[in-house]
C-alpha cells in the first residue's frame, strides 16, 4: 500500500585534454508512483517539494513539475503518467534556463534540499501506509503499476539507455526495476474501480490546490 519513490540528484563536470574544466551542470528530481488511489498522499508529497524549493525562488518549483510530468511519462500508452509526478530538471547550469536566477553556490544549495526532500514529503506517506490491510485485488493492482514503471524504466528513462549504450554493468543498470510484475491481459478497469480511479488521478494536475484529487474518490 506504500507507493514508490524516486529521487537522485547529481553533478557532472567534464574536462579538456588538460584537465581544465570546459563544462559542469546539475540534474536530478524526484517523483512518486502510487499504487492504490490516495490523493491526499500526492498533496503531501508535492506540497513538501514546493516547500523545499521555495527558498530558491517561486518558480523553480512549478517549473520542475512541469519537465516531471513532461517526463515521466509512458509515451507508448498514450502519455500515461508513470505517477503523480514531483519535479525534475536536467543539465542546468548557473544563469540558464530554470536557474536563470541562481549562481553556483544556490544551485548546488537546490540540489541539496532536492536530496534531502524525502524525510518530509515520504517518510509521512510510508507511516501512514505501511500497516494498511490489503488482499489479491491490491496486490494484483500493484503489480500492474510495477510493470508500468518498467516499461519506462527499460523504453524512456534516459539513465538506463544511457548505461545499456555505454555497456556499464547490465546487473547495476537494470537494479531499479521491480522484482515481480505483471502484465494483464487487458488493461481496462470497471468504472469506480481502486484502478480506474488510480488511473484517474495520475492525470498531470495542480496537487497544491485544496482538494486536488478527491474527486476520484467519490
Amino acid at each position: 500500500m506504500v507507493p514508490t519513490v524516486h529521487l537522485n540528484v547529481r553533478y557532472f563536470e567534464l574536462t579538456g585534454p588538460e584537465g581544465a574544466r570546459v563544462d559542469a551542470w546539475f540534474g536530478g528530481g524526484t517523483d512518486l508512483t502510487p499504487t492504490h488511489p490516495r490523493p491526499e498522499d500526492a498533496r503531501h508529497f508535492h506540497q513538501a517539494l514546493a516547500a523545499a524549493c521555495a527558498p530558491f525562488g517561486t518558480g523553480f518549483y512549478a517549473r520542475g513539475k512541469a519537465w516531471c510530468d513532461d517526463y515521466f511519462a509512458n509515451a507508448h500508452r498514450g502519455g500515461e503518467r508513470r505517477g503523480v509526478g514531483g519535479i525534475f530538471y536536467d543539465h542546468v547550469r548557473p544563469g540558464e534556463g530554470v536557474a536563470e536566477h541562481l549562481d553556483a553556490a544556490a544551485l548546488h544549495g537546490l540540489s541539496a534540499a532536492v536530496g534531502t526532500v524525502l524525510a518530509a514529503a515520504y517518510a509521512p506517506v510510508v507511516e501512514r501506509r505501511r500497516d494498511e490491510p490489503y488482499g489479491d485485488a491490491e496486490r494484483a493492482l500493484q503489480l500492474e503499476r510495477r510493470a508500468r514503471y518498467a516499461e519506462f524504466n527499460l523504453l524512456h528513462d534516459r539513465g538506463t539507455l544511457f548505461g545499456l549504450r555505454t555497456h556499464a554493468r547490465i546487473d547495476s543498470v537494470l537494479m531499479s526495476l521491480p522484482p515481480v510484475a505483471a502484465w494483464a491481459s487487458s488493461g481496462a478497469h470497471a468504472p469506480g474501480s481502486a484502478g480506474a480511479r488510480l488511473t484517474a488521478m495520475l492525470g498531470v494536475r495542480d496537487w497544491l490546490a485544496a482538494g486536488a484529487g478527491d474527486e476520484v474518490l467519490a
